[in-house]
């Protein structure tokens, strides 16, 4: 699962921080990264309203500071992202079915479509084989062993998955059978 995913060179692995998590929660920080490590984007947006002070006191932004940063709108960002998620072949996050909500959301605020890729929860993967188990990431990445520098920082937490992942293949608990893959490699952790 995890193994066959990571020697894909077409698979990429996307976070994001948000202003929230309600209906009108729009993206402000995305980051993709590929299986090698390697940043493809990491990109501050410029929030369209104030940022909640709960949303701030997880990731640390505001408007303010966002725009100190250079954040640029939604519109100037979101071609560079449609275009890495949309030549992907499998748009891995942490916890998918969120991330797609949220840029679908932000999408929609800005009346831009959004991005027609094929999205996998590697929670719901790793949930799947590591049963019993805590499924938040710095929970996945405490009982891996995976050292955490920064947390609630989008790129940070796309390079905290990946090694999340690489933690359980090389630990030999990446034991997905073929007779329970999809089309796709995978054991059907797909969202649309």
């Amino acid at each position: 699962m995890f193994e066959e995913l990571l020697d894909r060179r077409d698979v990429v692995i996307v976070d994001t921080e948000t202003t929230g998590f309600d209906a009108n929660a729009q993206v402000i920080q995305v980051a993709v990264l590929n299986t090698r490590g390697e940043p493809l984007m990491n990109e501050l947006v410029r929030a369209k309203e104030e940022i909640p002070a709960g949303a701030t006191q997880i990731h640390g932004w505001t408007r303010r500071k966002l725009r100190r940063h250079g954040a640029r709108r939604w519109a100037r960002v979101y071609p560079k992202l449609r275009k890495r998620l949309e030549r992907a072949n499998a748009v891995l996050a942490w916890n998918a079915p969120f991330d797609e909500r949220m840029i679908s959301q932000t999408c929609t605020s800005h009346g831009l479509p959004s991005p027609r890729c094929e999205w996998q929860c590697c929670m719901q993967m790793y949930r799947y084989l590591r049963p019993g188990l805590r499924y938040s990431l710095i929970e996945a990445a405490t009982q891996e062993g995976v050292q955490v520098a920064v947390v609630h920082d989008a790129l940070a937490d796309c390079q905290t998955a990946l090694a999340v992942m690489q933690a359980v293949v090389d630990s030999g608990g990446d034991k997905a059978t073929n007779s329970s893959r999809n089309r796709r490699g995978c054991l059907g952790f797909v969202f649309r």
